[in-house]
């Protein structure tokens, strides 16, 4: 299992990157509208109707900064980014924009670092992105919990929620127009037969084995907690009406930017939404055929997070009905 530093992921992220979370009409739709009704839960903020955000890793265009600019109630926003290359850009951009020189403040380094009590204004709200295809797997939590120690009475997060969805699937035969979404995203032209860990995108949903998928991480931005090692068992049914073979899970991200946005204009759902955050497919075995699976079989899944490292590390094992196939890390 490689150990993941949270710095040389941080300088690893680059253009284009950037540039496809940009192109996720899902992710800007979802963030785009709890960012528009925002000003719905500040009737007093800071004064007369004023807000005053921090946006956690705020990019080269600083996408997040200019929706909530967007807010007639924003004063002002407090945007910080750790990547140097990135920060250059966003100041730049900053510097050649006139609003964004009067209503941002423009820092560089990890929010965590930063006693933003000591800002003024200080912010009085959140907003990031700082998610991957496992919720967690960009050290959003543990960021987000030491970030929370520098700064007093948070109103808003956005998002209010994420987690990680879990559903076992059969193996996968991406299309060819899968296979030109992953080659354009930097995945993999074709699905390894190998026991491990490969991101899909666009990935056949032809394969679910049950009918909905579970969630093996659930965070409430508010409410982060300071834990070491966190593990979720779940037990799915398979109800395929047909003989399929088991091979492993498809992983993908769930998030709520904004309460009572739960209609579906503020979830981003990993497996119903082509995102760019794509899926993950885990195999937990290397040969073709997988486990004959029938309705009514259980099948279950431990998901272990090891939080002790700046970018989490994840271990799962199965059950198939009283068969245990062996745990693979990641």
């Amino acid at each position: 299992m490689n150990k993941r530093d949270l710095r040389t992921f941080v300088d690893s992220y680059g253009g284009m990157g950037y540039w496809l979370m940009q192109l996720d009409r899902h992710r800007h739709r979802a963030y785009m509208e709890a960012a528009r009704r925002a000003y719905v839960r500040f009737p007093k903020a800071q004064g007369p109707n004023t807000v005053t955000w921090l946006d956690i890793g705020t990019g080269p265009r600083m996408p997040l900064t200019r929706m909530v600019l967007e807010n007639k109630v924003t004063e002002h926003v407090h945007a910080v980014e750790a990547n140097s290359n990135t920060y250059r850009r966003a100041k730049a951009l900053q510097e050649s924009t006139p609003y964004l020189q009067n209503k941002v403040t423009l820092h560089e380094g990890y929010s965590s670092d930063i006693n933003w009590n000591q800002c003024d204004p200080r912010p009085c709200a959140i907003i990031h992105d700082i998610l991957g295809t496992v919720s967690s797997e960009e050290g959003c939590v543990q960021i987000l919990h030491n970030t929370m120690k520098n700064i007093e009475n948070v109103s808003l997060h956005i998002p209010h929620e994420f987690g990680t969805y879990c559903i076992p699937v059969s193996r996968p035969k991406v299309s060819w127009l899968s296979s030109i979404c992953s080659i354009l995203f930097g995945g993999p032209a074709s699905v390894s037969l190998e026991k491990g860990v490969q991101k899909l995108y666009n990935p056949p949903m032809d394969i679910l084995l049950c009918k909905s998928a579970q969630l093996v991480e659930k965070f409430e931005s508010a409410n982060i907690p300071s834990i070491k090692y966190l593990t979720k068992k779940i037990t799915f049914i398979v109800d395929a009406t047909h003989g399929k073979d088991w091979v492993g899970f498809y992983l993908a991200p769930y998030i709520l930017t904004m309460p009572h946005l739960e209609d579906g204009k503020g979830i981003i759902d990993g497996l119903k939404q082509n995102t760019n955050w794509g899926v993950k497919y885990v195999t937990m075995m290397d040969d073709t055929k997988g486990i004959k699976v029938k309705p009514g079989d259980n099948i279950t899944v431990s998901f272990h997070t090891d939080f002790t490292h700046e970018c989490p590390l994840y271990r799962l094992e199965a059950w198939i009905n009283d068969t245990h196939v062996p745990a693979i890390e990641f």
